[in-house]
């Protein structure tokens, strides 16, 4: 069950981290090209959203662990 979970974390925070380094990239490269100005990225707003993301992850992560929990993993592989 853990193994699971910390699977989603994990996933959740590589994903928080690409995303707010492409889009970052992306909002300056656009506000550079439409606006002749450069927008910065606010790093004050990775620890929310970072915080957002983990417990979003973890909670749907929560029901396929569930599921998983109550399988018995040879009985599925003998196909019975």
């Amino acid at each position: 069950m853990a193994m699971f979970l910390l699977e989603a974390l994990v996933l959740a925070v590589a994903g928080v981290a690409a995303g707010f380094v492409v889009g970052s990239a992306a909002a300056w490269a656009i506000s550079e090209g439409n606006f002749h100005t450069a927008t910065l990225p606010h790093l004050s707003v990775l620890p929310l959203v970072l915080l957002l993301n983990v417990a979003i992850a973890a909670v749907a992560a929560l029901l396929p662990v569930r599921v998983l929990r109550g399988l018995q993993p040879a009985a599925l592989l003998k196909g019975e």
